[in-house]
């Protein structure tokens, strides 16, 4: 994720997600397969990305459906609430998915 913080929407954590949903099922056919793959041990990496990912997810679901209600603007106090800890999360998921990726690299 070499986007800033701004730019990073709903669809791009979703994308993410799918990716990892589906590293998640080869790993578990992998693991099917042979007696000696270390599944848990291939998934750590992803799994905090994919929690924290998962919370600024949820936030952005809130968000959508109000808006789609048409209540956020008679809800404005929450939605600006609920703005800023889109914000916050999608900072950590990304200082976190940036942590984690250089980890891997190095």
């Amino acid at each position: 994720m070499e986007k800033p913080a701004s730019k990073v929407s709903g669809e791009d954590i979703h994308k993410l997600r799918v990716e990892i949903k589906k590293l998640k099922a080869m790993a578990a056919l992998v693991n099917y397969c042979t007696a000696d793959f270390r599944q848990k041990e291939f998934l750590k990496p992803y799994k905090d990305i994919f929690t924290q990912a998962g919370k600024a997810r949820e936030l952005q679901l809130e968000m959508d459906m109000l808006k789609r209600k048409g209540l956020s603007a008679s809800l404005n106090d929450y939605t600006h609430y609920l703005d800023k800890q889109i914000k916050k999360e999608v900072n950590t998921f990304l200082v976190l998915a940036k942590a984690k990726h250089v980890k891997k690299r190095i």
